[in-house]
């Protein structure tokens, strides 16, 4: 068993298309808000958008269950796509947790929570990237990074690494399905 407590902070790594002005350097102490978070971009782009503090407390949001869906992640060896969406899923609380927070500050905020981060054979293991889109929002992205540092994982004994890229869709309520109203 691996425990996702012993893993190590890396640097946050923002998608080619939303580098930092600082070059994507990790602020002190990584995984805490930057200084410049909520800046308004040179560019103009999506990370122009205000930063939303979350709720201290998840309880703070009073509405429905919010729509929560994992889905199938991209894995390389070790732990299976089945097995890690599995395993997300019923770890999930935590992380609904972090998004009722960010729901009870932003009522309508949705999108997707994109993650990198391998799980290393022998008890160790980093997150690389935590991203949530379609903007960025520091307090959230780092409440979902703590989440999944608690997670417990399983890389079977003597399986390499496994590096996992995680996407998992938030909504205040379920999507329409095609066909219904």
């Amino acid at each position: 068993m691996i425990t996702c407590a012993a893993l190590a902070f890396g640097a946050l790594r923002v998608a080619s298309a939303q580098i930092a002005p600082d070059g994507g350097a990790p602020a002190a102490g990584a995984g805490a808000p930057r200084a410049d978070a909520g800046a308004p971009r040179a560019d103009g782009g999506a990370s122009s958008r205000p930063q939303v503090e979350i709720a201290a407390d998840p309880a703070a949001y009073t509405g429905p269950a919010p729509y929560f869906n994992v889905n199938p992640p991209r894995v390389t060896a070790g732990l299976t796509a089945p097995a890690i969406q599995r395993l997300v899923t019923r770890q999930k609380a935590p992380l609904v947790d972090c998004y009722k927070r960010m729901l009870a500050a932003a009522p309508n905020a949705q999108g997707r929570i994109e993650v990198h981060f391998e799980v290393i054979a022998g008890g160790s293991g980093l997150i690389d990237r935590v991203h949530f889109t379609p903007h960025r929002n520091n307090s959230f992205e780092t409440c979902v990074r703590n989440a999944l540092n608690n997670f417990t994982w399983s890389n079977p004994r003597g399986a390499p690494s496994t590096t996992i890229d995680l996407a998992i869709d938030v909504a205040p309520t379920p999507p329409a399905r095609p066909g219904r109203r």
